[in-house]
């Protein structure tokens, strides 16, 4: 099976309802939240099967910021 990277711009009716890694807060940022960072500090890329519907498998984002850590 090969494999397709997509954004949201190149690939729109991508189905993200679906997607699970185990991580609730990465979850959610996939399903609600990806679009809100697309193209202004950020880039979101897919990886999506190329012989099945358009549903996620994996994705990762890229961002041109950073996120503070407060060391403890």
């Amino acid at each position: 099976m090969g494999w397709r990277f997509c954004t949201l711009k190149t690939f729109p009716n991508l189905i993200r309802d679906g997607f699970d890694c185990g991580d609730r807060d990465i979850n959610n940022f996939l399903r609600d939240r990806v679009e809100e960072f697309e193209g202004e500090l950020s880039r979101t890329f897919f990886m999506v099967p190329e012989t099945e519907e358009p549903r996620v498998a994996g994705y990762y984002t890229l961002s041109a910021s950073i996120v503070p850590i407060k060391e403890q």
